[in-house]
């Protein structure tokens, strides 16, 4: 029978890392917002944005609305008077040009 040995240590990393199972992960119409202007795109912070469906009372709605294939977040934000509540869940925005958001993929 063998013994293990407990030990602790310190690691250096020098590079980015990232441990995943390998699989490519696209970014979901609900991570993302293109902005009105089409020039910047808009990260959404998960937690802010559930935070706000429960202030709003949305929860269930939002859920009903995410089963549809061809939904658009933005058309749900507008029929909800939420487009203009966009500062109080993103996370982030970046520059934008081109037409493809749905290809974009997250760099972990």
């Amino acid at each position: 029978m063998t013994s293990l040995e407990r030990a602790r240590w310190t690691l250096e990393v020098l590079t980015p890392i990232h441990i995943g199972a390998g699989d490519q992960h696209h970014l979901s119409k609900f991570e993302i917002l293109q902005s009105s202007d089409d020039k910047k795109l808009i990260v959404i912070d998960q937690r802010k944005w559930i935070n706000l469906l429960i202030k709003e009372g949305l929860i269930e709605d939002f859920l009903e609305f995410s089963l549809f294939k061809n939904c658009k977040l933005a058309n749900w934000l507008k029929a909800k008077n939420l487009i203009n509540k966009v500062r109080d869940f993103e996370a982030y925005q970046l520059p934008f040009q081109g037409n493809a958001i749905s290809d974009l993929r997250p760099f972990l």
